[in-house]
């Protein structure tokens, strides 16, 4: 007799996910949140911006390789770095850009490169716009738990991530900020 386990997780992913958005475009339209009420995050090297509420402190990595950009919540991001021993970073909000030269379409993209965390989850998707793109949002477990929005525009895929330790973190309430104001250029 097969389990049905792996049926309830799909479909738990799947609601988790398409729930999570509508939840939260609910409160962001509740919000009404002023473009000019937020902070300005450009790289027009790389064609993107995007705003985020105060609060955050942004933070690029020193390491070479793939851009990635992130935002933590400024309390947060100041308690990891005085903790006396080496830990795990905070919850963040992060924009990842990959190069995508076949111009492959945003779910066959994601579906075979493992940093897109598509693959770390059951690989159920939805569709989502953003800035009238279209893209795919997914969760995916880990220490943090997470939520992906994948993008795929002009031979470069937008990756832009929420990880979080509850569904009620204030980080997850942001999130649809960060989408409702990311644009490529």
């Amino acid at each position: 007799m097969r389990s049905k386990k792996p049926i309830i997780v799909i479909a738990a992913v799947v609601l988790l996910v398409g729930g999570f958005f509508l939840v939260n475009t609910f409160i962001t339209q509740e919000q009404q949140v002023k473009e000019e009420d937020l902070l300005l995050y450009e790289n027009a090297s790389q064609g993107f911006s995007l705003r985020y509420p105060e609060g955050y402190v942004q933070v690029e990595p020193k390491e070479a390789g793939e851009l990635k950009v992130s935002f933590s919540l400024t309390e947060e991001w100041e308690a990891f770095l005085a903790a006396p021993e080496a830990q795990e970073g905070p919850p963040a909000v992060t924009v990842e850009i990959f190069q995508n030269p076949e111009n492959l379409p945003t779910v066959e993209w994601a579906a075979g490169e493992k940093r897109s965390n598509l693959t770390a989850g059951t690989g159920d998707y939805v569709q989502v716009e953003v800035q009238g793109k279209a893209g795919i949002a997914y969760g995916w477990p880990g220490l943090h738990d997470g939520l992906s929005v994948a993008l795929a525009d002009r031979g470069l895929v937008y990756v832009i991530s929420v990880t979080y330790l509850t569904l009620e973190d204030r980080i997850v309430r942001d999130f649809p900020l960060f989408l409702e104001f990311f644009k490529t250029s």
